[in-house]
């Protein structure tokens, strides 16, 4: 495999490369309706029309028109009765109907929308069709797009979710963020530091095994010992959650260090969405340890349907906890 910009691989003229190169290419999988990001869900054609871009290959996206009949929102179960049969899904094969892919659509048009990126200029621009109160005075666009941008070739140009030209120029500056987990492992002086790099396990773009391995190099380099690779469980059922690896030992200021690899099973590459009751456990366990150490199977401190706070600005320190924990949380994963 060869790359021009350490991001996109191409098969060389060797027969090993002639024979990748189909694996790894986007053009076979159009019409399998196949989502790279979650082997099991199931992807839709986008209706909006603009220039195939490059996330729009890396992602896969369907080449086929949705089914007439699909159900595009799903009212609840409220006036199904007790038929459990109605629950159905007989067009979809995934249990959310498609809807992490088709809903980029209305996130197209919302980004894109005069509420969103206009500056209303001492207006109350429409916002409370948002649930956004709007203000008098200097009412800034929630973008702060600059208008003489957003007018460029006569207003055509429109929000998308990659850009191309930028990401044609771009080049990797770092092949390996080996690095700087040296750098951290080496230099911090926090008791008990800990990592958790976890991954779901259909997630084929940001697979558990690449990153598992990963994992390994990096405590190689910096002399940690690796521990057995066993399933934690989740719930008080005991249900498989996935499996975890955790790798020991002392960084470079004599405290000690631990980097946890951990998998959730059944889960793409958005795991609180995809499977949110073990995503809870997992992270509650990471950030509240027990006096032993963390135990991603424990329940004692976690609530799988936790109660969602009141939606009103200024009085839901709940909120404020929910979102310190998912920002945490993302900082860990995508470091």
């Amino acid at each position: 495999m060869t790359t021009t910009n350490g991001m996109d691989y191409y098969g060389d003229n060797s027969t090993c490369g002639k024979l990748i190169a189909p694996l790894v290419s986007s053009v076979g999988f159009f019409d399998y309706d196949y989502d790279p990001y979650n082997y099991y869900q199931d992807c839709y054609q986008s209706t909006y029309n603009i220039p195939t871009n490059r996330r729009m290959q890396r992602s896969v996206r369907s080449s086929r028109r949705r089914p007439a009949k699909f159900s595009y929102v799903f009212d609840g179960t409220s006036s199904m009765g007790d038929n459990a049969a109605a629950l159905t899904n007989r067009i979809s094969t995934d249990n959310q109907w498609g809807y992490p892919c088709w809903n980029e659509d209305s996130l197209f048009t919302y980004l894109n929308s005069k509420v969103v990126q206009v500056s209303g200029q001492g207006q109350t621009y429409g916002r409370r069709e948002c649930g956004i109160q709007g203000q008098t005075g200097e009412d800034k666009d929630a973008l702060h797009i600059p208008e003489a941008w957003r007018k460029q070739k006569g207003g055509k140009i429109k929000w998308r979710d990659c850009n191309d030209p930028m990401y044609a120029d771009y080049h990797l500056t770092y092949n390996s963020t080996n690095q700087f987990f040296k750098y951290v492992l080496q230099n911090t002086k926090v008791p008990n530091f800990r990592f958790l790099i976890y991954n779901g396990d259909v997630d084929t773009m940001c697979n558990y095994l690449g990153d598992s391995w990963h994992m390994r190099d990096v405590a190689n380099e910096n002399k940690l010992k690796a521990g057995s690779r066993d399933p934690w469980f989740f719930s008080k059922n005991n249900q498989v959650g996935g499996f975890v690896q955790r790798y020991s030992g002392v960084g470079g200021q004599g405290v000690s260090v631990t980097v946890d690899v951990l998998t959730v099973k059944g889960a793409g590459h958005m795991v609180p969405n995809d499977r949110p009751g073990p995503s809870v456990q997992m992270i509650t366990n990471f950030l509240f340890p027990q006096a032993d150490g963390v135990n991603y199977t424990s329940t004692a401190s976690t609530n799988p349907q936790p109660d969602l706070s009141p939606l009103k600005s200024g009085q839901s320190s709940t909120n404020i906890l929910v979102a310190l924990i998912v920002l945490v949380a993302m900082c860990i994963w995508h470091f």
